[in-house]
C-alpha cells in the first residue's frame, strides 16, 4: 500500500471510529428544558415575548483590547434572537413587539424589562394564551478575531413560558454555551464545523441558543419537529 492510500486508510477508520464514539456517547447539551405541568398540544394560538430581563452585573465587565463591539444591551440582543427564530415556526401567532410594548407601558408608565412577578398582569392585558419571558444571566462577547480569539464568547439566558388565564408558568429552559477549542473538547469538532471554523460572536450564539431553546418549547406545545416556515424571497 503507498504512503498516500495509508493516510487514506488512517482517516477512513479514524472517522469510523468517531461515529462509533459518537453512538455510544452523547455530545453535551446546551439547552435544559424542563415541564413544570401538564401541556395540553395545540391549543396555543396567540403568544408574546415579554422584554427580556439582564441579570446584574452581566454585560458589565471591564473592556479588553481587542473585543468585539457591544452595540446593545445583552437582554435586547436575546430576546430579538429568540423573537426571530420563533415567528419562523408554524402553530403560534407572535404579539408584535409594539403591542407588547405598549401593553408594558401602559401598566408601568415606560418600556422597560418585565419581571417574574409583572408577567401575569402582562399577559393578562394583552389577552394573548401564552407568554413567553427571559433573562440573560451571561453574556460575554468574543476578544480577538473570528479565525484567533484569546476569549471565547459565552452566552447564558433563561426562558419560561406561562400560560393564560391562569398565568400559571408551564415550563422553562436554559442555555449556556462558551464555544471550546478542539483541544479542550473534541465534541466541539462539529460546532467549529457549522461555525466553518470560526470563533463566533455572542451575538451569533445567542441565535443558536434560541433556535435551540424555540424547538423544544415548539415541540412540548405542538409536537413533532419544529419545522421553520420559509421566508419569502423578495
Amino acid at each position: 500500500m503507498t504512503r498516500v492510500g495509508r493516510w487514506r486508510g488512517a482517516g477512513v477508520l479514524a472517522g469510523m471510529l468517531l461515529l462509533l464514539a459518537g453512538a455510544c456517547n452523547r455530545a453535551p447539551v446546551t439547552v435544559r428544558a424542563e415541564r413544570l405541568a401538564p401541556l395540553p398540544r395545540g391549543e396555543v394560538r396567540y403568544i408574546a415575548v415579554l422584554p427580556f430581563e439582564t441579570a446584574s452585573g452581566v454585560g458589565a465587565e471591564a473592556f479588553e483590547s481587542g473585543q468585539e463591539t457591544r452595540g446593545e444591551a445583552p437582554a435586547t440582543t436575546v430576546h430579538r434572537a429568540v423573537t426571530e427564530e420563533m415567528l419562523t415556526l408554524p402553530g403560534w401567532e407572535v404579539t408584535d413587539d409594539l403591542v407588547v410594548g405598549e401593553a408594558v407601558r401602559k401598566l408601568y408608565g415606560t418600556i422597560r424589562p418585565v419581571g417574574p412577578d409583572e408577567v401575569a398582569a402582562v399577559g393578562r392585558l394583552l389577552g394573548v394564551d401564552a407568554v413567553v419571558h427571559g433573562i440573560v444571566r451571561g453574556f460575554e462577547v468574543r476578544v480577538g478575531a473570528e479565525y484567533a480569539a484569546s476569549r471565547p464568547a459565552l452566552v447564558d439566558f433563561a426562558v419560561t413560558l406561562a400560560l393564560f388565564p391562569a398565568g400559571e408558568t408551564v415550563w422553562r429552559a436554559e442555555f449556556v454555551e462558551r464555544q471550546q477549542p478542539l483541544s479542550d473538547d473534541l465534541w466541539n469538532l462539529f460546532g467549529f464545523v457549522r461555525a466553518r471554523g470560526r470563533w463566533l460572536r455572542a451575538g451569533e450564539l445567542a441565535i443558536i441558543g434560541a433556535r435551540q431553546v424555540t424547538g423544544q418549547m415548539h415541540h412540548v406545545l405542538y409536537g413533532g419537529a419544529a419545522t421553520p416556515v420559509p421566508k419569502p424571497e423578495w
